[in-house]
């Protein structure tokens, strides 16, 4: 996610708003310790989140976005503080739909083009599969 955010969004931390100067103090924490690499590894998976819905690149219904990427987040938040993420029959249903938006999600973002567009007959599409946010424009 953080590839595809760095890569497809050379100016991502204009859409962090009052979550921007938390991931430069971040950033500044990481640079101390001779761990800077790119500002983006300083900030969260819901950061990246928030990116790519402002940035206005996903092609799909921002409420569809917030969605399926919260459903990710939640699965990675399981894994990564070892709860039980299935350990009922429901609970193992959504996390199998889960691992298939991550993976759906992962495809569309390491596709590395300059828009992120989810695939035909899944989101809406423009002519020419991609949009560029008003913020954006003009810039190369």
């Amino acid at each position: 996610m953080a590839d595809g955010v760095a890569r497809c969004l050379p100016f991502y931390l204009v859409l962090l708003g009052d979550r921007r100067e938390r991931v430069e103090q971040e950033w500044e924490r990481r640079k101390a310790g001779g761990l800077e690499i790119d500002r983006i590894v300083a900030t969260q998976f819901a950061d990246k989140r928030q990116i790519l819905v402002k940035s206005g690149l996903i092609q799909c219904s921002r409420s569809r976005a917030e969605r399926e990427l919260g459903s990710v987040e939640d699965l990675r938040n399981g894994l990564a503080h070892a709860n039980n993420y299935a350990s009922t029959r429901g609970s193992a249903g959504k996390t199998i739909t889960a691992v298939k938006l991550a993976r759906k999600w992962i495809a569309t973002l390491q596709e590395g083009s300059t828009a992120i567009t989810i695939p035909v007959g899944v989101g809406r599409s423009t002519n020419d599969g991609t949009r560029r946010p008003s913020w954006l424009r003009g810039a190369h």
